[in-house]
């Protein structure tokens, strides 16, 4: 049996969601390097001040603290912090810039690989300077860079008091540098896991602006828009998100306001992974009475690609298809 158009959307789609994952762990990579290289830092730093202490024979670690000690170690802190929130942005931003431009290239994918060969796409990539802008206007009241200072903010008023206690316990330096491993954790912490979310959320956002740019680019070959969720049968999927999956932009404007969650563009909350995506017009209705002549009626995800020159019974690979069209667009 043929492949149907519906099955061939889908995994098109899966495609896309595996370069989003893929841009996500990349991005988690390269968050968790300089994490490890700020706790190398800030332990190295900070047992400088600690030995000082030591080397001056301060009768109490509570009496260098109510001195120097309190500054030095926050004014090592806030240096290393700079250093700190200074890289994850920068990569952040770099991974949505190009976050942007993948999601585009797969929604022109799509749309060319379900529309009949002789309809003619509309594909116009923003300039990159324009995708900067994208990348740096707030969403939800503040901006990615906030959000992650925040929580970096956060983690070093930690380390600030894990080193308070351990000179007023006397630790060694060795137990000073445990501490501050153990506020900042591993790839799991708690800081970690929520930069990893943000970027995650932000990358997914970028997806949809993509996606939406470039369907209202090619209006004219677009039936509909429907909220797709990832794994629809997963138990992670929220309420929210499962009631609108599958349905088209007027229905999910109905449910939208009666939910908690009452945004109408994804993503709707932190991890939300949903996206809009668009449904082509059916292929008799975008070629002409002769070429149409002996197509279904049916829409174009009932219909059965056809062997007949005109319906491609397999879709191109995207790179395949970006080989072909996207000469000098990185892939």
């Amino acid at each position: 049996m043929a492949k149907s158009q519906i099955v061939a959307i889908q995994d098109m789609t899966d495609a896309s969601w595996k370069m989003l994952q893929a841009s996500s762990e990349t991005y988690a990579d390269a968050l968790l390097r300089y994490y490890e290289d700020f706790e190398k830092r800030v332990i190295a730093d900070l047992s400088l001040i600690h030995s000082e202490a030591a080397n001056q024979g301060t009768a109490s670690y509570s009496d260098f603290l109510q001195t120097q000690g309190h500054l030095k170690t926050l004014g090592a802190l806030q240096n290393q912090l700079q250093d700190l929130n200074k890289n994850v942005n920068s990569v952040l931003y770099d991974s949505l810039v190009q976050q942007y431009k993948d999601a585009y290239n797969h929604s022109a994918w799509v749309l060319d690989e379900t529309t009949p060969p002789n309809v003619d796409i509309n594909y116009t990539m923003p300039p990159e300077d324009a995708l900067r802008q994208f990348v740096s206007e707030p969403w939800n009241g503040a901006m990615f860079s906030q959000r992650i200072g925040e929580i970096n903010n956060a983690m070093a008023q930690d380390i600030q008091q894990a080193v308070t206690q351990a000179m007023l316990s006397g630790d060694s330096v060795s137990e000073l540098g445990k501490r501050i491993s153990d506020v900042i954790g591993d790839a799991d912490s708690d800081y970690m896991y929520r930069a990893k979310v943000i970027a995650k959320t932000e990358m997914a956002r970028m997806s949809d602006l993509a996606h939406e740019k470039f369907y209202d680019s090619n209006a004219d070959l677009v039936d509909d828009w429907y909220w797709v969720s990832r794994s629809v049968m997963s138990p992670r999927l929220c309420d929210d998100c499962a009631e609108r999956s599958g349905k088209g932009y007027e229905e999910v404007k109905l449910i939208a306001a009666g939910q908690d969650h009452d945004e109408l563009d994804p993503p709707i909350h932190p991890n939300c992974a949903c996206v809009w995506m668009a449904r082509p017009k059916k292929w008799k209705d975008l070629l002409s009475p002769e070429l149409s002549k002996g197509l279904s009626d049916k829409p174009w995800y009932q219909m059965a690609y056809e062997d007949n020159g005109v319906q491609n019974q397999n879709p191109m690979e995207y790179k395949d298809w970006a080989s072909q069209y996207l000469d000098g667009e990185e892939v």
